[in-house]
């Protein structure tokens, strides 16, 4: 029983310090310091927009459209729409504003690639990136600017929002997760730094790019720790935000939750510098506490969590946890068996969306260790 119950308060401490306890303590951290306004913008550096596509023709053109009109000079602001194996059309679209150019992989070869290709035509200090199925604020760019003019930042990440109204309960959790982690990316960023910039939008300096392996999966992560390991910051811009439609079927949600698992390896061990406590403290515990632990022993822990709990149900307070524990999990199940449905209530499916995240890291391992991962993106039905 003793071992039952070391297990159970080693799983429950990884658990909580994971998903409540790290948040907390940069909470209190950022409380105790003062950090200075941004200032307006006295300049405005011209900046290149990319906008990678995979069969995006019902939406590229709006998009567009919606980058040119943000609040931030005309003749400052250059497109280059790069669309990577499309054949939906989009290959051959034409582009009358001379501010936009069209590049065009007849090969699939993934966003990373397209990035890279893209990178190659950028004449402007600044870059941007962002997704072609999201629609960014007018103020966006204005916003993510503003921290360039501290020399210790080399990336801004926006924020990423789901479209929650007019839609089924599934959403609940997806729109939740998202709230939680922009909250998380915005305390880290006020202690240190952004540890993987949201790709819908985010912006670095341009000459602190380096060429992505074409078969990069996470290339938003791999971008920004590359950019801290020059010795820059990721900054965060909450009024910078890309406003994107929530998954149409919770299945796409999982496959890109496994895809995403699958990345996660792959950059695990091509940045083995995020290991090594001595070259960067700060960075070291912002990647283990938010990143590591989430990706490696949250999920194990869960298991075990109830596992132990269970050998130790005899006993008054175990025996509580246990029904609480239980009671989450029944929920879970019944967001599963609903998942499907439309107006339920959201309190049963963030139960299943927290356990379908970690599932699905578990099944992203699999696939990285069968060598099943890809880095060609698989379009989502939004």
């Amino acid at each position: 029983m003793i071992t039952a119950q070391i297990i159970f308060w080693i799983s429950f401490g990884v658990v909580f310090y994971t998903y409540i306890g790290y948040v907390l303590l940069l909470v209190l951290i950022n409380r105790t310091r003062q950090n200075k306004p941004l200032m307006p913008l006295s300049a405005y550096p011209p900046v290149t927009v990319i906008i990678p596509a995979y069969n995006e023709l019902t939406v590229i053109d709006n998009k567009v459209k919606n980058t040119l009109q943000c609040d931030y000079p005309a003749d400052c602001i250059f497109i280059i729409v790069i669309t990577d194996g499309s054949d939906d059309g989009s290959e051959s679209l034409v582009f009358q504003d001379k501010r936009v150019l069209h590049i065009h992989q007849p090969e699939r070869l993934g966003k990373a690639s397209a990035i890279n290709h893209a990178m190659q035509c950028v004449n402007t200090p600044y870059t941007f990136i962002t997704d072609a199925n999201t629609f960014i604020h007018p103020a966006s760019i204005q916003k993510m600017m503003m921290h360039y003019q501290s020399q210790q930042v080399g990336g801004v990440s926006g924020e990423k929002r789901i479209q929650t109204s007019n839609h089924d309960s599934s959403v609940g959790g997806e729109g939740l997760y998202w709230k939680y982690e922009s909250f998380l990316k915005r305390e880290g960023a006020l202690f240190y730094s952004v540890v993987g910039a949201a790709g819908e939008l985010f912006s670095f300096k341009s000459d602190l790019f380096k060429p992505l392996p074409n078969d990069t999966i996470l290339d938003d992560f791999v971008l920004s720790i590359e950019i801290v390991k020059q010795g820059f910051v990721i900054a965060y811009e909450p009024e910078a935000f890309a406003n994107e439609a929530p998954s149409q079927h919770i299945d796409d949600e999982f496959n890109r939750k496994v895809r995403i698992s699958s990345g996660v390896w792959q950059a695990l061990i091509r940045l083995p510098f995020l290991f090594n406590p001595i070259s960067n403290p700060r960075l070291f515990f912002q990647f283990v506490s938010h990143r590591l632990l989430r990706w490696t022993l949250a999920p194990i822990a869960m298991l075990l969590l109830l596992v132990s709990n269970a050998f130790l149900f005899s006993l008054p307070f175990y025996f509580a946890i246990l029904m609480l524990q239980l009671t989450f999990y029944a929920f879970a199940l019944i967001g599963f068996f609903l998942k499907n449905k439309k107006n339920y209530a959201s309190f049963l499916f963030v139960p299943f969306y927290y356990c379908m995240m970690n599932f699905a890291v578990i099944v992203g391992f699999i696939m990285f260790i069968r060598k099943k991962h890809s880095a060609l993106w698989k379009k989502a039905n939004r």
